[in-house]
């Protein structure tokens, strides 16, 4: 038989921990991107946005617009956005590089889901930094989104 306040602090620590899961939807960081239009936002964490140089695997460097983020990042997008996410090798020199033995990842290090608008979010579970594509029918905006907490 369990006693009474054993049971009560497991209910207790699981409602914390349901609590815990449960994503920040408030807009911190709000953007339309230039070239595909999409009207992107960051929420669940804090965001610190600069630009940092990015070079890719076939040696083209580019300055890109570098969010850090404290805490899980939920990427919020149109539905009609498609997202693109590849590993980014943060660099000594504040530069990023492209992951030359990562293939664009497949729902590994994010999780999708849908909001109540009907947009698309994208909660990054993994500490690390990400070259993010997003593309719509107008054209393709890339971004690197260094996660940590």
């Amino acid at each position: 038989m369990r006693s009474f306040p054993k049971t009560c602090a497991a209910l207790a620590l699981s409602a914390a921990l349901a609590g815990c899961a449960q994503a920040d939807t408030a807009p911190v960081w709000q953007a339309v991107l230039p070239a595909g239009g999409a009207a992107v936002s960051i929420a669940n964490c804090t965001v610190t946005e600069s630009t940092a140089l990015y070079t890719d695997a076939e040696g083209e460097t580019t300055e890109l617009p570098l969010l850090i983020t404290e805490g899980a990042p939920l990427l919020c997008l149109p539905e009609d956005a498609a997202l693109t996410v590849a590993f980014a090798a943060p660099e000594e020199d504040g530069g990023y590089t492209a992951y030359t033995e990562s293939e664009p990842i497949e729902k590994a290090d994010y999780v999708p889901g849908t909001a109540a608008d009907g947009s698309v979010t994208y909660r990054f579970d993994t500490v690390y930094s990400f070259l993010v594509t997003v593309t719509t029918g107008e054209g393709s905006d890339a971004l690197l989104l260094d996660c940590r907490r």
